[in-house]
């Protein structure tokens, strides 16, 4: 069973614990499609041209990534090594460094 669940909204990053309690939120302009995996949590914004990779726990940026257009959906490889971000107007797969 999940400890926490993170939403996107339009306007940031809210996370809730398992009872549905609002344990933090964070102002993320343009938060779209989310990933959650091996202690990191990434996040497409502004319809996708970038991905952020935030700590779970507190919601801080740590990483920015180059996106892509219109990305839909974010997913981690098994290993937590890989991000994949599916692009939905270019009909294609970006394949990036999850820690880098």
């Amino acid at each position: 069973m999940a400890r926490e669940i993170y939403v996107s909204r339009r306007d940031g990053i809210c996370k809730f614990s398992s009872e549905g309690k609002r344990l933090r939120y964070a102002a993320l302009e343009g938060a779209g499609a989310l990933c959650v995996g091996k202690e990191q949590l990434f996040c497409a914004l502004d319809e996708g041209y970038a991905i952020v990779r935030l700590d779970p726990q507190t919601l801080m940026q740590q990483t920015v990534f180059s996106g892509g257009p219109g990305i839909v959906q974010l997913m981690l490889s098994v290993d937590g090594s890989r991000l994949y971000a599916l692009c939905a107007d270019a009909d294609s797969v970006l394949m990036l460094d999850a820690q880098d």
